[in-house]
Formats: structure tokens, C-alpha cells, sequence
């Protein structure tokens, strides 16, 4: 089973999954995706199970999300710059 939240300030839509599974040992089994059929809201969760034919008793599994070019690009348009950005995040890395 897995579980997606959207921690965002803004509504998501089109995302993709991806999940690996592995056995007890680690060693990859197989491989699944999907998606999210509908849009999620700030703070929305959206629950969801996987399940493959392919990996018989898997011990673990791994999940990655795709988000497509143009919900990444309408994030992007939709936020406010101040042109400090680049600046504000090379302060950030020297004190890590």
C-alpha cells in the first residue's frame, strides 16, 4: 500500500508511479507503475495499493514519482520571483 501527500501550496495533477520491489536479501524482483487518476490539493492524501504478478512475496518495495513537464513547468509559472533565488540558495548550502 502506499500514500501520497501533497505538501505543496498548490494542486498537483498527472503524477506518475513507480515502484520496485525487492526480496528479503535486497535483490531487485520486479517493477510496477501508475498513476494518480485525479488532482491533488494542498494537503491532500491519496492512498492507493500495489500490487505485481511478477514479484512473488517481495519483503520490500521502493516508490518513485513522476511528475510530467507540464504540471513541473505550471509549478514553476505560478510561483513569484524575486531574483535573489540563486543568492538565497547558495547561503543555504554554505551553512549545511
Amino acid at each position: 500500500e502506499g500514500r501520497v501527500v501533497n505538501n505543496l501550496d498548490y494542486s498537483i495533477s498527472g503524477v506518475k508511479y513507480h515502484v520496485n520491489y525487492y526480496d528479503r536479501k535486497g535483490d531487485f524482483m520486479a517493477e510496477d507503475n501508475g498513476s494518480i487518476s485525479k488532482t491533488l490539493y494542498p494537503g491532500e492524501k491519496y492512498n492507493f495499493t500495489f500490487w505485481s504478478s511478477n514479484a512473488k512475496y517481495p519483503n520490500t518495495a521502493s516508490l518513485r514519482l513522476d511528475f510530467s513537464d507540464n504540471m513541473v513547468l505550471k509549478i514553476i509559472k505560478e510561483q513569484t520571483y524575486t531574483g535573489k533565488e540563486f543568492q538565497e540558495y547558495l547561503k543555504r548550502q554554505k551553512t549545511k
